[in-house]
């Protein structure tokens, strides 16, 4: 899993200039300084929020490899002090399944003050709970 979040950290921004972001709602490029040692948590992850339509997209890593780039999250809230996004990631290959029988379940909270986030993911099929703490900026480079 190292492999895959090193490989794709330089791709992802090259995958923002053509994907599907919105130009006027703000991007935050989050880097994680604290990950974990079970993986599922990219070096880089990118959240685009629309506060007026209550919506927000993720790309990272694995979103890149298993669902193709920029994803909607699934739930986003707005709350006082925080943006609360969860989002799935499906069809993961399980090691000891033959299908893709696999999901990541993320769940994120980014401070709006002072751009923190935290990142937890539970995975099916595995007993492990991988973790993630970075920082947040605007980003300005699409």
């Amino acid at each position: 899993m190292k492999y895959l979040k090193t490989l794709f950290a330089g791709a992802l921004i090259a995958v923002l200039a053509g994907s599907a972001w919105a130009a006027e709602l703000p991007v935050y490029k989050c880097d994680m300084t604290q990950i974990g040692r079970t993986g599922w948590i990219s070096n880089i992850i990118f959240f685009e929020v629309d506060e007026k339509a209550n919506t927000a997209k993720v790309l990272d890593a694995y979103t890149k490899e298993y669902s193709g780039g920029v994803i909607e999250v699934e739930k986003f809230q707005n709350q006082a002090g925080w943006y609360r996004f969860k989002w799935t990631i499906r069809d993961i290959r399980v090691s000891n399944v033959k299908e893709l029988a696999g999901r990541a379940l993320y769940s994120a909270s980014m401070n709006k003050e002072t751009l923190a986030l935290q990142v937890r993911v539970t995975l099916s099929q595995y007993d492990n709970n991988p973790w993630g703490a970075g920082q947040c900026k605007p980003y300005k480079g699409r």
